[in-house]
């Protein structure tokens, strides 16, 4: 499987290891994203939007906004469209908006 593959890949990138949180989330193993986006070793705005997305597809709300504040922390990732649909959304389930 492709999770195989990765696991044996010596080089890693950010764009392997994205697409193998976006294998979980689509497989609806929310958790095992979770997980694996939190070893990983660099992330991009991809990286964060996907694991965001992910979140609040899942009802994980409040989750999904503590991840989004974790992410405005990290120099050089800004939030982009992307980003904010997903948190609006997330905001406008929790009564926040």
């Amino acid at each position: 499987t492709a999770f195989k593959i990765f696991d044996r890949m010596l080089n890693k990138t950010v764009v392997s290891w994205n697409s193998i949180v976006a294998g979980y989330i689509e497989n609806g193993e929310v958790d095992a994203a979770w997980e694996t986006f939190k070893t990983m070793p660099e992330k991009n705005i991809v990286s964060w939007n996907t694991i965001i997305g992910a979140l609040v597809q899942a009802s994980m709300f409040e989750e999904a906004v503590e991840v989004f504040r974790s992410m405005q922390s990290q120099e050089g990732v800004n939030a982009d469209g992307v980003t904010m649909m997903s948190i609006t959304s997330a905001c406008g389930h929790l009564g926040a908006l």
